[in-house]
């Protein structure tokens, strides 16, 4: 289910204009820290940064 998550969100940020708070929520995470957390690790780069790059 994560991996679903991620996935979605990581789709959102290069799709979409949502902010990543908004993103965040959308794929079903409340916790901001630990999706920083989870996202840095699958993707070695914050949510902002992988936008920025993509």
């Amino acid at each position: 289910m994560q991996k679903i998550r991620l996935e979605h969100a990581e789709s959102m940020l290069e799709h979409t204009d949502k902010t990543v708070d908004e993103i965040m929520h959308t794929v079903g995470y409340n916790n901001k820290r630990y999706f920083y957390k989870i996202f840095q690790q699958k993707y070695d780069t914050t949510p902002a940064k992988y936008r920025h790059s993509h």
